[in-house]
């Protein structure tokens, strides 16, 4: 993304505990970047939410049993 110039190349380092969509803005004045930090976060939640739908029926299977 950043070799074709979708979105501008980092011009500052922003601390390590800032919240994502903000530090990707301060990191690159683009708010294109904002905009793919969002949607890669969605991305992974839709990644996790197969395991956490499992965790949570183990859990609940643990809960009907005692």
């Amino acid at each position: 993304v950043l070799s074709i110039g979708m979105i501008g190349r980092p011009i500052a380092d922003p601390t390590w505990n800032m919240f994502a969509p903000i530090a990707a803005l301060i990191a690159t004045a683009d708010f294109k970047a904002v905009i793919l930090v969002i949607l890669l976060i969605i991305m992974d939640l839709f990644i996790y939410l197969p395991f956490f739908k499992t965790y949570e029926k183990q859990k609940m299977a643990e809960e009907a049993t005692e």
